[in-house]
């Protein structure tokens, strides 16, 4: 199976979808499908094994898949971020969140879009564990689909019901938020260190610039605390300043790598309200500097009415030269007054948002 067999199968999920911005896949060696996010364009990689054994309406099941991850969910890498920030220490965080994520794509692409080529992908996969057990039973009820042989025991019955009682398809940031704590109470004792039918991937699996970013929208979404929290993730503790840790003398130049979280912060909320400072705008305009004869060629806004006499006549008629005048225009400058309170009823900037500190 090589490419040009799979390209018009990628075109279509594509056409599906309304064209998402991930526009290349490659034959990889891989286990199943995945994405690499660290070129330019994100590309989709596939197991030749893989798709070898499939049909081309459950290779179109994949496509979808890894299609509708950025077609609807989790859609940018903050939403990856902080998801897996509300699933604070749990060991198998990682796999949650993209369980959790595959059920909302998934179920999107039937519910929503009215793509059935993931549940032919689901049936040629054999059922590998209880939480894929449990999962492909919630898309079948839920869908009225087959996604293949499941058994289901008691214990698996009531999480089943459990699962039910999430809206899965609301993704506004507080029901997400409940969800995906939801969804991890009931799967967590499920998880097992072993291969699923997709590949786990995190915010680690991005371009530093793209996470840069993702942090940057984050620091204006949340308070000082939870970012500080976010970042010691993100970016571990040996590039934060940690309370307490000091720059000991001859090695300032180590302090640079380290960037205080709450500093951080501070410098991106403050970037809304940057003032810059503008100073003399120059002008220019035109003007009549001088009167000539005025010849059927010349631009009838310079003939001047007054010095013609009102004629249009060779060599009685008359005309204005326009010049430049170059002037300024003063513009006036803010003003900045800065005045910050020291006194002890000062907010601690670390702990809560000072707007002393954010104005400074």
């Amino acid at each position: 199976m090589d490419k040009n067999y799979l390209k018009p199968l990628f075109q279509k999920a594509r056409a599906d979808l309304y064209y998402p911005p991930i526009v290349e896949f490659e034959i990889a060696n891989v286990t199943t499908s995945e994405v690499n996010f660290k070129t330019s364009k994100y590309k989709i990689l596939l197991g030749k094994e893989f798709i070898s054994n499939l049909s081309q309406n459950a290779i179109i099941g994949v496509f979808h898949h890894e299609l509708n991850h950025w077609a609807k969910h989790p859609y940018d890498v903050k939403t990856i971020i902080l998801e897996t920030n509300w699933l604070g220490e749990r060991k198998h965080k990682v796999i949650i969140r993209n369980l959790f994520d595959d059920v909302i794509a998934n179920l999107d692409l039937i519910i929503n879009k009215g793509l059935k080529e993931i549940a032919q992908l689901y049936q040629e996969m054999p059922v590998i564990n209880k939480a894929d057990h449990l999962l492909r039973a919630f898309y079948q009820e839920v869908t009225g689909l087959y996604f293949g042989e499941i058994k289901i025991d008691e214990k698996l019955k009531e999480k089943l019901d459990a699962l039910f009682q999430i809206d899965f398809l609301d993704t506004g940031r507080a029901r997400l938020k409940n969800n995906i704590k939801q969804f991890a109470k009931i799967i967590e004792d499920l998880i097992e260190d072993i291969k699923w039918p997709f590949s786990f991937f995190s915010w680690e699996n991005f371009c530093p610039h793209e996470i840069k970013k993702a942090m940057n929208e984050i620091a204006n979404e949340v308070d000082i605390r939870e970012f500080e929290k976010i970042a010691q993730e993100v970016y571990g503790k040996p590039f934060l300043v940690e309370k307490g840790l000091g720059i000991q003398p001859g090695k300032k130049e180590k302090a640079s790598p380290f960037i205080p979280p709450e500093t951080a912060w501070y410098e991106i909320r403050a970037q809304r309200y940057a003032i810059y400072i503008s100073g003399i705008e120059k002008t220019d305009s035109l003007y009549p500097s001088e009167i000539k004869d005025f010849s059927l060629e010349d631009p009838i806004e310079t003939y001047s009415f007054i010095e013609s006499y009102g004629q249009i006549l060779p060599g009685i008629s008359k005309r204005y030269e326009m010049s430049y005048f170059e002037g300024e225009c003063k513009v006036k400058v803010p003003d900045a007054v800065i005045v910050i309170d020291s006194s002890g009823s000062m907010k601690h900037p670390d702990r809560e948002l000072s707007y002393a500190v954010l104005a400074a």
